[in-house]
This record gives structure tokens, sequence and C-alpha cells, in this order.
């Protein structure tokens, strides 16, 4: 499914997401640290950003996605915050909520979304 220009910068930012998850699990015994501290910011600000242009639709969606969405969030934030991380629970948790993020909330959010432009 072609996304809406609306989220097309949150999946490109999900694929950094993906990129440092898989490093991640690739050497689970490394430490990872600094890589995560490259990305921790980058990250905090896409769950904003998220948090804020999703926010006027959030009535018209399902109590379950915006719990999910809200959980996860908050659990990324406190793994991300730690020092240092929990690597691999962090990694897990990436993965999952891009996932989710991607298959459903994206979708959902994309049936309300105003008509793209066309040019």
């Amino acid at each position: 499914m072609k996304r809406h220009p609306a989220l097309q910068d949150f999946s490109r930012e999900h694929h950094t997401a993906l990129s440092l998850a898989n490093r991640i699990r690739k050497q689970p015994q490394a430490d990872h640290q600094a890589d995560i501290e490259r990305h921790r910011d980058e990250l905090l600000q896409h769950f904003d950003a998220e948090e804020q242009q999703f926010l006027p639709y959030w009535p018209q969606l399902p109590i379950a996605l915006q719990q999910r969405f809200a959980a996860e969030h908050a659990e990324l934030r406190r793994l991300l915050a730690q020092t240092p991380a929990d690597a691999a629970q962090l990694a897990e948790l990436l993965t999952a909520h891009v996932r989710f993020e991607e298959r459903e909330l994206f979708n959902a959010i994309q049936d309300l979304l105003p008509p793209a432009a066309t040019s």
C-alpha cells in the first residue's frame, strides 16, 4: 500500500529504527550503547512528532490502537532513558512497534487523512 505523504517521513524514519534494532539483534553480546545514544534524540523526536500529528485523529481510532501506541512509546522512552540501555529489549520492542505502526496504526490513520494532492 502506498503511504499517504503525511506518513512517508515517519516510514522512512522507521527504517532507521529497524536498522538499529537489527544491528543489536545480530550481535546481542556487543556493547551497543554508543549506537543507541547516537539515535536517542532522533527516536524521541520521532515519538513526539507522531503524537502531535496523530492527535487530531485520536478520537476516531479504536481504543486498542491508542492504548498500544501510548504504552509502547512510554516503554521505549523508559528504555532509552536507562544508562546503559537494555539493548536486547529495546531492539525487540522497536521492531514490534514499527511493525505495529506500519501494519495497523498507519493504515487506520491513513483512512482518516485528507486525500493527497496529486501532481
